[in-house]
């Protein structure tokens, strides 16, 4: 969860998991399959792998993180440019989330909501894991 830039108070208010829509991948990964030339230009913030890709519960920082540059909201996601943006690596379908993905994703979670005074009613899941 380090970053290079300290967030500025209340710079975080939400937090959304996605799945990346992936059978596996990691940030490089992921990005050559958008088409993105700079995975810096990656929509998420962290990644959390499944094992195919990248380790099995390996939680991955994007540059978006690091830098502390919120995520320009889409038709897909439920927040806002205060958002914390989550990839959980799979499809939810044929690809589910492993039991270890899910659970470094609770310490993630729970991580970020004690450091950034995050409600759990403001983190949102995808459909498959609620």
């Amino acid at each position: 969860m380090r970053s290079r830039v300290v967030p500025a108070a209340g710079s975080w208010h939400s937090i959304e998991i996605a799945f990346s829509g992936t059978r596996g991948g990691n940030i490089q990964r992921l990005a050559d399959a958008r088409g993105l030339a700079d995975p810096a230009d990656l929509d998420c913030h962290f990644l959390v792998g499944n094992g195919v890709g990248a380790g099995d519960g390996e939680i991955q920082t994007t540059e978006s993180w690091l830098n502390q540059r919120p995520i320009r909201p889409s038709a897909t996601w439920r927040g806002d440019e205060r958002t914390i943006r989550v990839y959980l690596v799979g499809n939810g379908v044929s690809s589910l989330a492993t039991d270890y993905q899910l659970k470094r994703l609770e310490t993630l979670l729970e991580s970020l909501c004690r450091r950034f005074n995050i409600s759990p009613d403001a983190v949102y899941l995808p459909r498959d894991c609620q």
